[in-house]
C-alpha cells in the first residue's frame, strides 16, 4: 500500500467518523491533522506481554489476532 492508498483511506475513514460521530468541522479538523495511518505486515507485532499502548489502534482493512499463551 502506498502513501496515496493511505491517505485515501485515512479520508474516508474520518469522513466515516464524522458522519457517525457528528464532529463539528473544527473538531474534524484536529483528528485529521493528529491522526496518522500506518499500515503492517502480516504477522507484525503491536504489542508485547507487559506492554502499554499509549496509541489508538482501529483496524481499517483486514483482522487482528489477539493471543495469550
Amino acid at each position: 500500500m502506498n502513501l496515496k492508498d493511505i491517505e485515501i483511506l485515512k479520508d474516508q475513514y474520518l469522513k466515516e467518523m464524522m458522519r457517525i460521530m457528528n464532529f463539528s468541522e473544527d473538531e474534524f479538523n484536529a483528528i485529521k491533522a493528529t491522526t496518522i495511518l500506518k499500515a503492517y505486515k502480516k504477522g507484525t507485532v503491536l504489542l508485547k506481554e507487559g506492554q502499554f499502548s499509549q496509541n489508538t489502534y482501529y483496524i481499517i482493512k483486514g483482522c487482528l489476532i489477539s493471543y495469550h499463551i
